[in-house]
């Protein structure tokens, strides 16, 4: 039963890895894995749903490729009794330009209905459209670079606060321990919610994209670093009475020389740990200030201001698909949660 368990607990990591893999290529790649800008906006179809796919055509001919049916361009034909025009799905197709790792100029897509030097104004929808017009998908594949993004660098802040203020908890002592100890404590008390919108509520609204980003990440890593510090700083405790540590001191061994020699880097595995499950919450942090409109702002996507329009019970009754974004939310958590699983059990975190 445990081997059977071992393997079940393997395949599922295997799993995640495959998932987080995906949304981290999509995050980088989101130019070329989009199929339009995420600001494109296409008026014929506002929250229209799911574009259909299809194989067979009106006279029964079946087709190797995929196609759609541009059959809001041909309403004028369609009434003359002419059929409406087949747009296959083609790999690699041109549409429009956009940078690629955002400095290298492309306009090659993953998918599109028809190259750019075609006339045609069919588009692909696969997961519908917003009240905008705008291609969920390709908000949803350029949302993803924001919630990876932010998690990513408040991870590393959040780890280089706590690894410095806890090795100078624990090392220096006395008044200092006592001081940051506290501060700690404070900040552990009170619900992280309550801490992050009062403190993003009190910084600049009208701001860029990319400073809105760098404000997040400031946010979340005020609120995350306590719990690393104090992690830390009981490393640090164990590790302070240890004779290398000693002989460091014993031989004058600045303070920052023996933090970053001797310190450090045996305290950074459990700290490292503590980050990692810490992510998660990074995640649904950004998305919930996005969706009250203090995080990413419109038009710029993310999957929190893109689950706003979803709180009216009008749209999720005949909208369903605008839920899409929540759905990669939970997969992108659900992901990181059980890649951290193991971690956690074994270091009882």
């Amino acid at each position: 039963m445990q081997r059977r368990g071992e393997i079940r607990n393997r395949w599922a990591v295997m799993a995640a890895s495959a998932s987080l893999l995906v949304f981290v290529v999509m995050a980088v790649l989101a130019g070329f894995i989009a199929p339009y800008s995420p600001r494109s906006q296409d008026r014929r179809s506002l929250s229209a749903p799911p574009t259909a796919l299809h194989w067979m055509d009106g006279s029964g001919h079946v087709h190797w490729q995929p196609f759609v049916i541009d059959s809001k361009a041909d309403e004028g034909r369609r009434a003359q009794g002419d059929a409406a025009e087949l747009y296959h799905l083609r790999l690699l197709s041109r549409g429009e330009p956009y940078l690629l790792l955002g400095w290298i100029p492309s306009s090659i897509h993953l998918f599109g209905v028809a190259d750019s030097d075609m006339r045609s104004d069919a588009r692909v929808n696969l997961l519908g459209t917003d009240p905008l017009g705008r291609d969920i998908l390709s908000r949803l594949v350029y949302g993803a670079g924001a919630s990876v993004a932010v998690a990513a660098f408040a991870f590393a802040s959040s780890l280089f606060v706590g690894l410095l203020l806890g090795g100078a908890s624990g090392l220096l002592g006395r008044s200092v321990d006592l001081l940051l100890m506290r501060l700690t404590e404070l900040l552990m008390s009170i619900p992280p919610l309550l801490l992050v919108l009062p403190l993003r509520a009190a910084l600049p609204l009208e701001v860029s994209e990319a400073q809105s980003l760098a404000l997040t990440v400031l946010v979340l890593s005020v609120v995350a670093w306590p719990e690393i510090a104090r992690l830390v700083r009981n490393a640090v405790l164990s590790l302070k009475n240890q004779m290398f540590v000693e002989s460091a001191i014993a031989s004058g061994g600045s303070f920052f020389h023996i933090l970053r020699r001797h310190i450090l880097p045996n305290a950074l595995t459990p700290a490292l740990i503590q980050a990692t499950v810490l992510v998660p919450s990074f995640i649904l942090s950004e998305a919930a200030l996005s969706f009250l409109g203090l995080g990413v702002r419109e038009p710029s996507p993310s999957w929190g201001n893109m689950l706003a329009p979803a709180m009216d019970l009008s749209v999720l009754k005949h909208h369903p698909w605008m839920l899409a974004p929540g759905v990669a939310l939970f997969l992108l958590v659900f992901s990181v949660n059980l890649l951290a699983h193991p971690l956690r059990t074994r270091y009882r975190l």
